[in-house]
């Protein structure tokens, strides 16, 4: 009867060391499904970039605004802390980029690799020593 007690013994240990690694398994796995979640939504969701560039063989600024992500952007809200009229021409309020309607109002959904460009201006206008900075700031 003693060598049955040792072997039931050894079987709850067994199963004791069996359960406690499926237990670590199953933790471990539940985290890297947490991570790879995460790692998706990186991926998949939208990034809007900002940028200025130049028109090759011209001298004329752009302003890019750009969704370079994988998923539409919802209820985006573009804004400018500073006038800037387009060209220079301050006595015509539409050409103020700041008041646009891009710039006012919300965008509903913006789609990925959707882009708007708005010219800006020569970039000699922008960079001169005399250039008003309430009209085309730097």
């Amino acid at each position: 009867m003693q060598i049955i007690d040792y072997l039931t013994a050894a079987l709850v240990l067994i199963t004791a060391i069996y359960a406690y690694l499926t237990y670590k398994m199953v933790r471990t796995s539940e985290a890297s499904v947490e991570a790879v979640r995460e790692q998706s939504e990186v991926i998949l969701r939208p990034y809007v970039t900002i940028s200025p560039f130049v028109r090759p063989h011209t001298s004329l600024l752009y302003l890019r605004i750009e969704n370079t992500g994988k998923a539409a952007t919802e209820d985006l809200r573009l804004s400018m802390d500073k006038d800037f009229f387009r060209f220079g021409e301050a006595n015509q309020p539409a050409r103020n980029l700041r008041m646009m309607k891009v710039f006012v109002e919300p965008i509903k959904s913006f789609p990925p690799g959707g882009k708007l460009i708005f010219a800006l201006c020569q970039g000699f206008v922008i960079f001169a020593k005399n250039a008003d900075q309430a009209v085309i700031p730097t």
